[in-house]
């Protein structure tokens, strides 16, 4: 099962109260730092979960370096709920994992175009990738498509529905299985965050709590 972001509150458990990931100013992994907060309690329409697994994204480790300012980190967990209410479809107990779409090719979006024919067409999906000299586009009469699931999601959200459940079901056949390239504890969440800046991984890279 899953459930919107937005709804899920994400606890780790070590003696009293739950630990968090935090930065108080933007920059690389080393601003990252563990601190030990009382346990959330969900309002109503809110789920919280033990977390068992916590995804590292490229756009979360964006969100440190480049963000607004010091924000709430995660998007991709999976855990048992420990509380809620007024969330249909969930009970305590359950297990729920926040899924995303997305991959991160590394620093190939540049080598990608290089590769093309004069005249090519380059599709590029998702946020990582690196950048694109317009003048090498211009000389090889090539050009290059950006493509993301936030979009499809925005406007067509039945279609992206359907996209969405489609690997579950491939899951549960046994014909696709998920990557894990490093699991890290919560602790050395700064070094996970080192991997994906990187771009070093081929895979997911996971915090266990």
């Amino acid at each position: 099962m899953s459930a919107p972001a937005s709804r899920l509150r994400s606890t780790s458990r070590e003696g009293v109260g739950v630990r968090r990931v935090r930065y108080r100013r933007n920059g690389g992994p080393e601003v990252l730092f563990l601190e030990q907060v009382p346990e959330p309690t969900a309002g109503v329409g809110e789920l919280v979960v033990r977390t068992e697994a916590i995804g590292v994204t490229l756009p979360v480790v964006r969100k440190v370096r480049e963000g607004s300012g010091p924000a709430p980190l995660g998007g991709e967990v999976a855990g048992e709920v420990g509380s809620g209410e007024g969330v249909d479809g969930f009970a305590v107990g359950d297990r729920v994992t926040g899924l995303c779409f997305g991959h991160d090719y590394g620093d190939l979006l540049g080598p990608s175009v290089a590769a093309l024919d004069a005249g090519g067409r380059l599709v590029a999906y998702s946020s990582g990738g690196g950048t694109v000299n317009a003048y090498d586009l211009l000389v090889g009469a090539k050009s290059v498509i950006g493509f993301q699931m936030a979009r499809i999601a925005l406007r067509r959200p039945e279609l992206y529905e359907a996209w969405r459940q489609e690997p579950w079901a491939l899951f549960g056949a046994g014909r696709i299985r998920p990557v894990v390239h490093a699991t890290f504890a919560l602790a050395d969440t700064s070094a996970a965050h080192s991997v994906i800046e990187s771009h070093a991984n081929r895979g997911k890279v996971v915090l266990v709590p």
